[in-house]
């Protein structure tokens, strides 16, 4: 097959090759199979960047120090199943102040400090881009940095005009990816995920699809519906293999003072799988009813029942409790819902006011 170049004259007489399109055709019986390189399978691939979104408040924070803390010990994964490879960690930080947040998180993660670079640019002057990291940084893969931890990651695009243009997006992220592409050192960059819960969530990261469309894989983090405290972790993108395991988290304080930062993730393996898109909606109740509206066809179809069994049956469709607690309250204010004590030691029972009415007239 011919190459299709061709060539120009240059200046000193000798001739020099226009590059093709043809230049990059391969005959697929002659690439040589490579393994896949990553920094922690199936969630964060080696040589590319691996989003983690959510909304604010979520735990994003968490999960990338207790991430960090593991590289630098070579410690298990939160998964349990493999430990991380021994490096080092760069994280460059727009947001949470380094000695007050950052610092504290990293600790009570049991991060080994002495293999953590940090960029401290909380209220500096400076806006650099990713070239100018990638400057800072480009030798440090070759000494054994794995993590590199941009929070969050739009605060480093500065020269991004268009945040919905694919190429424009990628252009940028490829001023870093040039130094790690083919290694096991990962991006991770944190990203919001806009208001508009009728879109998927990959649509959502960054305020456009684009962020979504040119990484290698995404992550998410949300709170878990029916635990105030509990957040969980898993997959929305993954362009190679499977989705890993569902994790739940709980931040737990360790610190001495209540008010310190001092807190790091507890991790288990969730026991049920959810769908991406549900976890990121505001979830008052299952199914897309109100809460109140559930209560409503609950006793319509089971009548007087114990607060603790209707609770129980709301939980276990992924409502959450105080949503539940709010509508019988409203609804008792208003004459539709009627709750008394029964019994002893003495257990409470929901009803409609209606089924009330019937029994005290049937009396």
């Amino acid at each position: 097959m011919p190459d299709g170049s061709v060539t120009n004259q240059r200046r000193d007489g000798k001739k020099s090759r226009i590059i093709q399109l043809s230049d990059y055709v391969k005959r697929m019986d002659r690439v040589e199979p490579k393994e896949m390189q990553w920094l922690w399978w199936p969630y964060i691939v080696g040589g590319g960047v691996t989003l983690l979104a959510g909304p604010p408040g979520v735990g994003k924070g968490l999960v990338s120090s207790s991430l960090a803390a593991s590289v630098t010990r070579g410690d298990l994964w939160p998964d349990k199943k493999e430990k991380a490879p021994h490096g080092r960690v760069f994280w460059a930080e727009t947001e949470d102040p380094h000695d007050s947040v950052l610092l504290p998180r990293l600790e009570a993660a049991g991060a080994d400090m002495s293999r953590v670079r940090s960029l401290d640019l909380v209220g500096a002057a400076v806006e650099p881009d990713l070239g100018q990291i990638a400057g800072l940084i480009k030798g440090w893969v070759k000494n054994g940095l794995k993590l590199i931890v941009l929070s969050p990651l739009k605060s480093f695009l500065p020269k991004l005009k268009n945040a919905n243009d694919e190429l424009q997006v990628r252009k940028e992220l490829n001023k870093l990816l040039e130094f790690i592409t083919g290694t096991d050192c990962a991006i991770l960059g944190l990203i919001h995920l806009n208001k508009k819960e009728d879109m998927s969530v990959l649509d959502r990261v960054g305020g456009s699809g684009a962020f979504g469309q040119v990484v290698r894989g995404c992550m998410g983090v949300g709170m878990e519906p029916g635990d105030e405290e509990a957040r969980r972790l898993m997959n929305v993108k993954y362009s190679y293999g499977v989705p890993g395991d569902q994790l739940i988290f709980r931040p737990r304080h360790v610190g001495k003072h209540e008010k310190d930062a001092y807190v790091r993730a507890e991790w288990e393996t969730a026991t049920q799988r959810r769908d991406p898109q549900s976890l990121f909606q505001k979830q008052a109740s299952p199914d897309g009813m109100s809460a109140n509206d559930w209560l409503i066809a609950y006793l319509m179809e089971h009548g007087p029942t114990l607060k603790a069994t209707v609770v129980q049956a709301y939980l276990a469709e992924g409502g959450k409790v105080k949503a539940l607690e709010m509508a019988h309250s409203r609804g008792k204010e208003k004459g539709r819902f009627f709750g008394d004590v029964r019994g002893f030691p003495g257990e409470a029972t929901w009803s409609l006011l209606e089924h009330q009415l019937a029994m005290a007239e049937r009396v």
